[in-house]
């Protein structure tokens, strides 16, 4: 039981910790300047994941022309 204790408050801390160096990096770089690198970040991602299944699924129907 005690084990059980130790081991959950070290994860509520190890937790705490990760949402301290969270706040602490958006607060030195400013939380816009994040969200402006997220969105580009995520622009780029989109190109792939939008344009690669729609090509393989072309190449598989056959542009559709049966």
């Amino acid at each position: 039981m005690k084990n059980k204790k130790s081991a959950a408050s070290s994860m509520i801390l190890g937790v705490a910790f990760i949402c301290c160096v969270a706040d602490f990096g958006i607060a030195q770089f400013g939380l816009l300047t994040l969200i402006q690198k997220a969105y580009s970040v995520l622009a780029y991602l989109a190109i792939p994941v939008i344009l690669i299944p729609y090509l393989i699924h072309m190449a598989v129907t056959r542009f559709d022309t049966k």
